[in-house]
């Protein structure tokens, strides 16, 4: 089982719901829904940081979830540096229209600001076609 963790603004929980219940099923994934929610004197990027536990980290992008200003030094250690050395894996949902880095872009970036289901779909066969996390490796199952 792969985990999950979004990192999102309350104002986008619902969509945060919807991503859950949709990777939950058929994805064999397991989603820290209510831990990735930003709440008072957190920011995205503090909540990518609790994140580095899971394989996944999923910032869902919106104008209410983005920092003001992005200094560079404050999230490359954070989205780039620190999940290579726990072995996790950073993907961007974009949700709203808002500023962001365009090194989010590069990988692993989903576009759901006007078509939410097929970025969901997109979202799902890159999450499910990741390396197997380690507990996983050698469990073969056959069908």
């Amino acid at each position: 089982m792969i985990t999950v963790f979004p990192c999102y603004a309350p104002q986008d929980r619902d969509l945060a719901r919807e991503l859950s219940a949709f990777l939950e099923r058929g994805a064999d994934a397991q989603v820290f829904l209510e831990e990735g929610e930003i709440r008072a004197g957190e920011t995205l990027l503090s909540k990518a940081a609790e994140g580095l536990q899971a394989a996944v980290i999923v910032l869902l992008l919106s104008p209410d979830s983005v920092p003001a200003r992005w200094a560079r030094r404050e999230w490359e250690p954070v989205l780039f540096e620190q999940p290579k050395e726990y072995g996790a894996h950073v993907s961007t949902l974009l949700l709203r229209a808002c500023d962001f880095p365009a090194l989010l872009r590069r990988a692993a970036f989903f576009d759901a600001s006007q078509q939410q289901l097929p970025a969901f779909r997109e979202f799902k066969r890159w999450l499910m076609g990741l390396d197997p996390p380690v507990g996983l490796i050698g469990n073969v199952q056959h069908g």
